[in-house]
């Protein structure tokens, strides 16, 4: 299984700089509130950025189990496409519950937080840039999300292309870049969707193993109340069939990573893996993210 590094790894360039100025624009509100249509209980802003990172992660696995069993054809390295279905469901969370879909762009807006703050650690710390890696590198992965967010509502999201350091010649193509991601989203669900005649797929199960310390067991007592798993496994059998049962297990693996594993048809979290999330987000870069305005 590919490890945290692999998956959330550094660039080291001159355009780190940019970054280090990221503002309001990529940190939920310290005092946000759900809004009257949400039932997700309020969290800290540390640990909101942990279930944020953890429900992208879910969906770019859950988007490579999609790609394996229905065999859904795409051009293009499968991480990729796994990352762009990941923010597009994210960005448009209304075509999948309308009653989520504002936490769901907070939730995105945490991500790219993680992978801000991961990358500028990263690069702090030397890390070894695995140019060979089926993962774009960290740097590629924050612009990707980044591009697409604000290829969705350039008028809301005016400031960020400036805020982030990204040229006016990418950021002019970002809205055809978000238009095409959208309307793939669409044709799979058109293309590979449950219909509604269709009986439901096989089943999800979700395990948790025992939490081995005090961070991952507060951690997973959130991720279980915010719903995002239940929820996720909700929607994902209402819009696809699954042919085969899979199992979401979280557990101790002496190891930071998450990864689908087709052999054993699960979806594995590492305990290690919130932990470190959870040290990111306390981190002076993240938590600076989330401050500023």
């Amino acid at each position: 299984m590919p490890t945290l590094a692999m998956r959330l790894r550094p660039v080291l360039s001159a355009v780190r700089f940019a970054a280090l100025g990221l503002a309001w624009l990529l940190a939920p509100p310290l005092d946000a509130q759900p809004s009257a249509s949400e039932t997700a209980p309020e969290f800290d802003p540390v640990t909101f950025f942990v279930i944020g990172n953890v429900e992208y992660i879910l969906l770019h696995e859950l988007a490579h189990l999609l790609i394996r069993d229905l065999d859904i054809p795409i051009i293009g390295p499968e991480e990729g496409a796994a990352d762009y279905i990941a923010t597009a469901v994210l960005i448009r969370a209304d075509l999948f519950d309308t009653l989520r879909a504002a936490r769901a762009r907070q939730f995105l807006l945490a991500t790219a937080n993680g992978l801000a703050t991961a990358w500028e650690y990263g690069a702090r710390d030397g890390d070894e840039i695995r140019y060979w890696d089926s993962h774009a590198l960290t740097i590629q992965r924050f612009y990707q999300v980044i591009c697409l967010i604000y290829g969705s509502d350039p008028e809301e999201f005016a400031g960020m292309p400036a805020q982030v350091g990204m040229p006016q010649q990418r950021a002019a193509r970002c809205g055809a870049e978000y238009s095409r991601a959208i309307r793939s989203l669409q044709w799979l669900l058109a293309s590979f969707g449950r219909k509604p005649e269709d009986a439901p797929g096989a089943e999800v199960e979700v395990h948790y193993d025992a939490a081995p310390t005090r961070t991952s067991r507060q951690l997973i007592a959130a991720i279980q109340a915010s719903g995002i798993i239940d929820n996720t496994v909700r929607r994902l059998r209402e819009q696809f069939m699954l042919k085969e049962p899979f199992s979401i297990v979280f557990r101790a693996c002496r190891e930071r990573q998450a990864a689908w594993l087709p052999e054993q048809r699960e979806l594995t979290f590492c305990y290690e893996l919130l932990d470190s999330y959870y040290l990111l987000g306390r981190s002076d870069a993240a938590r600076e993210r989330m401050r500023s305005r």
